[in-house]
């Protein structure tokens, strides 16, 4: 899941100085929840608003491109990227996916029925 490894190593790098990256995973509904969370430096409600936007990034030689594909591949599978954060206390990123997601066959893979 390169959603879920980007966002992780977003939460290791929001926290300079050290700290905890938590990540859970479980059912929710009918929807697989994995939750990546850090002890890192958090962020405002205006920057949370804007993750995943192409080209916005808080770091300064990132360039939102990795935030902004997770999101497009949960997208794609018919997920949720859900985000909450403190300043100073951390962010908790919960990536939602479809357990019985129907994805389209592709030229590699033949296409096999749950």
């Amino acid at each position: 899941m390169a959603a879920a490894l980007n966002i992780m190593k977003n939460g290791i790098e929001a926290m300079p100085t050290g700290g905890t990256l938590t990540v859970r995973a479980n059912r929710v509904k009918e929807f697989a929840s994995v939750q990546i969370a850090d002890t890192g430096i958090g962020m405002t409600v205006a920057t949370v608003r804007h993750l995943g936007e192409p080209f916005y990034s808080t770091k300064h030689s990132g360039t939102g491109l990795g935030l902004m594909a997770s999101y497009r591949y949960c997208q794609a599978m018919g997920g949720k990227i859900k985000v909450s954060s403190t300043i100073h206390k951390g962010t908790t990123f919960e990536v939602l996916l479809p357990l019985c997601a129907s994805l389209p066959p592709t030229e590699h893979a033949p296409h096999v029925q749950p």
